[in-house]
């Protein structure tokens, strides 16, 4: 086999590997007119979940004054009208709402820009690509409402 082809297939496969290793940089920086600085949000997380602290210090690098509450089960802290199904590794209070799971900053300040009369937000489970995931955003996420009387709407596609 011709050394030169050999080098230029290693490198072809590095660059591929780079660019599947790279963050989605859309879910990672602040893009559009994000203004979250002084946004006091609580989180309660697991001390033992490395991607629940990972969304914490992204959510600080947004701007907001972020208070970090470490619990064993931080079930316990969930909103008592969040349904099982849309539940996420951890929970932040924001002002008046909830948001459950690793939603990004812009979703965030939506929802505090338009304040819809909703108890809060989830983003269920920890999807690839999400804020403090890591990997690449690989299709749209929807974004569940709670109202004031515990039903769920689908509130935003992200």
């Amino acid at each position: 086999m011709n050394t030169r082809y050999l080098l230029i297939g290693i490198l072809a496969l590095a660059v591929a590997g780079a660019v599947l290793l790279v963050p989605n940089s859309d879910t990672n920086t602040v893009t559009g007119n994000v203004a979250l600085d002084d946004v006091e949000a609580d989180v309660y997380l697991s001390p033992t979940c490395g991607c629940c602290g990972a969304h914490a210090e992204y959510m600080e690098v947004q701007g907001m004054d972020v208070d970090v509450t470490q619990r064993q089960d931080p079930r316990v802290d969930k909103h008592p009208d969040l349904p099982h199904d849309l539940y996420s590794c951890h929970t932040t209070y924001i002002g008046d709402y909830f948001v459950e799971g690793h939603v990004p900053a812009e979703v965030i300040d939506t929802l505090l820009e338009e304040q819809p009369d909703l108890e809060g937000i989830a983003l269920p489970g920890m999807p690839r690509g999400s804020p403090g995931m890591g990997g690449a955003k690989m299709t749209d996420w929807t974004i569940y409402g709670i109202t004031p009387d515990g039903d769920v709407i689908e509130w935003m596609e992200y």
